[in-house]
Order: C-alpha cells, then sequence, then structure tokens
C-alpha cells in the first residue's frame, strides 16, 4: 500500500522569514509614501490574515493598502494609491496604523458559502465606500497578482527577489537596494539530521512531495521565479518534487481558466501533486488532475491510488481543504483514499482554524513525523 505526504513549503519545511518580514516591509514603506509615521503588521497580525484563509502575500499587502487608504479618506477623500514608495519624509497628517484586527474577525475563515476569503475581504472594504472609491479597491484587490498594475507587488517581489534578480526577472528598474529576502531570512524548521532521519524512512512504498502556493518556474519556459524550487534548497528537501504556482500559471494557459481553478484550495493542487509523487510527468499530472476535477474525466492511474494512505502537512486550511476536496472526488470514482491531515503552528488562531477543518494540530514539524514514523 503506497503512502504520500504532501508538505506545505511555508510554515512547514520553512521559517518563511523572508515573505513576512517582505510584507510587513512592503506595507510599511508604502504606508510611509502615504503619510503614515509608521504602519506596523505584527507577527499575530500575518498569522491573523492566513488563519482566515488569506495566504498569498500579494493579497494581504492590497488588502492592507486598501485599510490604509480607508483610513487616509477619513482625512482626505480624495486620496490615491502612490504610483511609487517615496524615499521622502512622510506628511504630518495623523495618519494611524489601520486597526487590522478588527477588520480580519469579520471575516469567518469557515464560513461554507461561495465566496473566497479575499472576496469577502474585498466586499467589506468597499463597504459604505463612495461609487469611485469602490473602483480604487476594486482595480486593487483584482489586480493585486498583476506586477504591472500593482504597486505593493512590485514591492513586494523586489523585497523577495533583491534588486538585482527582480531587475532581470522582470525586466523591470529596481526601486530599491534591496538583498534577497528569502535567501538572507528563511530558515528550515528541520535539522539536517532529521531531515536524514526522513529520507532514510522514505522508502519504495513512500513518497514524498512538496505543493506549495509559492510562485515557481512553470514548463514551456513561461515567466515565473523559482521561489518554490529555492525554498525547497533552503529547506533541504531539493530532492522533492515541487509543485508551485508556476505549474498552475502553465495549466491556466492550457485551459484559458483561472489559475485559482487549479491552485490551493482547489483539489487539482493536491490530485496532481499525489500523480507527480508515483512518478507521473509533470504536464501529464496537471492535465490530468484538472481533468478529474473540472471535466469529471477518470483516467486510469487514478485507479491505482485506492487504498493509498495520504499525510497532508500544512500551516493553513487552505491546503487542507484542497485534500479533502481531492479526496471527496476520488471517492465519487469509488477510489477510497486514507486521509490524515496534520497541522503545524504555534499561532493560536491558525491552530484553531487547523482544528476546525479536522487536522490534528502539532506546534512543530519535527513532533509531528517523530510521532508517524514511531506509529508506522
Amino acid at each position: 500500500m503506497d503512502t504520500f505526504l504532501l508538505f506545505d513549503l511555508d510554515g512547514v519545511l520553512l521559517e518563511p522569514r523572508g515573505y513576512h518580514k517582505a510584507l510587513q516591509e512592503t506595507i510599511r514603506l508604502v504606508g510611509y509614501s502615504m503619510g503614515f509615521n509608521m504602519t506596523h503588521l505584527s507577527q499575530e497580525d500575518i498569522y491573523a490574515f492566513e488563519a482566515t484563509g488569506i495566504t498569498c502575500e500579494w493579497d494581504t499587502c492590497a488588502i492592507c493598502l486598501g485599510l490604509m487608504l480607508i483610513e487616509s479618506w477619513a482625512h482626505d477623500s480624495a486620496t490615491g494609491v502612490p504610483e511609487s514608495i517615496s524615499p521622502g519624509l512622510p506628511q504630518a497628517n495623523g495618519l494611524k496604523t489601520p486597526d487590522w484586527k478588527t477588520f480580519l474577525e469579520e471575516l469567518n475563515p469557515l464560513s461554507q458559502d461561495s465566496y473566497t476569503p479575499v472576496e469577502k475581504a474585498a466586499s467589506l472594504l468597499k463597504k459604505g465606500r463612495t461609487g469611485s472609491q469602490q473602483e480604487i479597491l476594486d482595480e486593487l484587490i483584482g489586480q493585486a497578482h498583476n506586477y504591472q498594475r500593482s504597486l505593493t507587488h512590485r514591492v513586494f517581489q523586489e523585497l523577495v527577489l533583491g534588486s538585482k534578480q527582480f531587475q532581470s526577472s522582470y525586466q523591470l528598474p529596481p526601486t530599491l537596494d534591496s538583498v534577497s529576502y528569502l535567501t538572507h531570512f528563511d530558515c528550515p524548521t528541520l535539522s539536517a539530521r532529521r531531515v536524514q532521519i526522513l529520507d532514510s524512512w522514505l522508502g519504495e512504498n513512500k513518497r514524498g512531495m512538496i505543493f506549495t502556493n509559492r510562485p515557481s518556474q512553470p514548463p514551456d519556459g513561461l515567466f515565473g521565479t523559482p521561489e518554490a524550487e529555492l525554498g525547497a534548497k533552503a529547506a533541504g528537501f531539493n530532492n522533492f518534487p515541487v509543485i508551485g504556482m508556476g505549474d498552475m500559471v502553465w495549466l491556466s494557459s492550457q485551459s484559458g481558466q483561472s489559475i485559482h481553478d487549479f491552485l490551493k484550495p482547489s483539489p487539482v493542487h493536491t490530485l496532481a501533486a499525489l500523480l507527480q509523487a508515483r512518478g507521473i510527468s509533470k504536464k501529464e499530472a496537471l492535465s490530468s488532475a484538472a481533468n478529474l476535477a473540472h471535466k469529471n474525466l477518470v483516467d486510469q492511474e487514478w485507479q491505482e491510488f485506492k487504498g493509498a494512505k495520504l499525510y497532508v502537512f500544512e500551516d493553513t486550511t487552505t491546503g487542507i481543504r484542497s485534500a479533502l476536496a481531492a479526496k471527496e472526488l476520488l471517492r465519487d470514482h469509488s477510489i477510497q483514499v486514507n486521509l490524515s491531515l496534520i497541522g503545524i503552528t504555534t499561532s493560536r488562531q491558525k491552530q484553531a482554524s487547523l482544528s476546525g477543518v479536522g487536522a490534528q494540530v502539532y506546534p512543530d514539524l519535527g513532533q509531528a513525523l517523530e510521532t508517524l514514523i514511531k506509529q508506522s
């Protein structure tokens, strides 16, 4: 009986200090350019965003900027998004850091309606705003993943990649003179000894895989930045196959569908990871996973998963919901998978959200793996 271990990258295999520090610095720099003396996003604030299901920093940046605009509109209703970050001193206009906590408490991470957490956040931001302000907020949230139209996206990516790699990847002049926050701040969660123990335990019938929403390099030379690959190497797991955002970019280009139809929490992400872990080629795995999820087409290779054990290691509900949806799709075709959900976090908010979707929560990956290996 085959056993599959699917690991998220940030928060599970890596302490994503680079992403979190880049997020905090992006909010500080953009806020500074808008006249905020100090716009502070704490680590607990970031965990609170993730607990609601908003796990992509591009979205978090855009939502935070939306809240800063609302704070600014209380002083000047004509305030818009700055065209670039400004190194000058902020205006003395009395702007205060928005109340992130109160805003996030109004989002229900366990709601079963058809709206995504980002869509609900956008709706909440627009509540009570004028028509022109709603248009600004729609553009801000809707274009959060578009480096050509999103200021926060560009600032964040320059910090993440470093100014030199940013210029090389995007063919844009850098605004900062920054090192790569990923290279300088990310830390593996497992020691080299524990990585070795896991490698020894993983045998012929046990397969490890990384599935992450980090940007990655897509097939066929499509545009993408190698953040997932860099993370896997930093974590000590560059021998594991990786399914990242770049792969879903490729799938989107093939199908004409939105990338969000394939990325976690979509079941496609988990299904593609399972197939690649079995040795199926990446393109075939992606196409077969999308066919099952969106066209109800069942290729023969899915029969090989009958009775398989699947362990999913996540620090947010995003990957958990992807795995649960994948299990349901397979069950609809009489393919039973034994799924174990394992949450990794010390954050109380994230512990509550992970427990709420049925995960067994551990404070760190090492403890979770030790328990798993002893029980096997």
